[in-house]
């Protein structure tokens, strides 16, 4: 009996007499799909779309999670157990110096000082350069947590994220864009150019902190817009000071 392809109850396959045939289609689906492997690439992606992290979920209504169950912080845990030392200070070491390449982008777009390059140093360079510096160490925040052990190696990345940044980015420019700099700029740039950089990634680095902090504590996660604020405040620094000593200079040759 060929299967009817007319809507209606009285079609399925159940309502029908004799043995049912599946529809020919179903046979090619199979073999499409057939050994594929599940959605999730891995268990961090299972833990980060369990259903029992939702925020609909009320045990109330649905009872205990189960023992079984995949979730965030049962997840967050066993990592946490499981990663050692060393790779907590490897992984704050790689974070730390992934912020130099980056430097080699936000230089980029202001090495020169034309129109453009005034109005890129205050409004646009600052927040290009405060994100970058910060973007590996954030992810890891967000995904990794467990990556860290103690909160201050999050405070110790955006600092030393701020000196990498600052030294690339000197380099580039007394040695590129700027001919025979003279030996006051040459100090200016490595001392307080970089002392900015510095305190820069270090307030957007509390930021990142406190939501680790939370994340960690609670087992959940959080948000890094929790984290805005701080990054806020040390981009509006930034741009203070670009803004400043493009007055100061009369050039932007001196900014950052």
């Amino acid at each position: 009996m060929k299967p009817s392809s007319q809507p209606g109850l009285e079609n399925e396959p159940q309502y029908q007499q004799g043995p049912h045939l599946p529809d020919p289609t179903e046979a090619r689906t199979d073999k499409r799909f057939s050994g594929r492997t599940s959605p999730h690439s891995s268990d961090n992606a299972a833990a980060g779309e369990s259903v029992w992290d939702e925020p609909t979920f009320d045990p109330g209504l649905s009872g205990a999670v189960p023992e079984d169950a995949v979730t965030w912080e049962r997840h967050l845990r066993a990592k946490q157990a499981a990663t050692t030392a060393e790779q907590s200070l490897l992984t704050t070491l790689g974070v730390a110096l992934a912020a130099a390449p980056f430097a080699v982008i936000g230089a980029f777009y202001y090495g020169h000082a034309t129109a453009f390059a005034v109005v890129a140093a205050v409004f646009f360079a600052p927040l290009l350069e405060e994100v970058l510096k910060v973007t590996v160490c954030a992810w890891v925040v967000e995904a990794r947590p467990w990556l860290f052990k103690h909160g201050s190696q999050i405070i110790l990345c955006g600092l030393a994220a701020g000196f990498f940044f600052g030294v690339i980015e000197n380099l580039l420019y007394l040695n590129v864009y700027i001919p025979n700099p003279s030996t006051e700029l040459i100090i200016w740039r490595w001392t307080v150019c970089t002392a900015l950089h510095m305190t820069c990634s270090c307030l957007a680095a509390i930021g990142l902190y406190k939501v680790w902090k939370k994340s960690v504590r609670t087992g959940t996660r959080v948000p890094l817009t929790a984290a805005a604020p701080w990054m806020l405040v040390a981009i509006i620094l930034h741009a203070a000071y670009n803004a400043l000593a493009i007055l100061v200079f009369e050039s932007y040759i001196g900014g950052e």
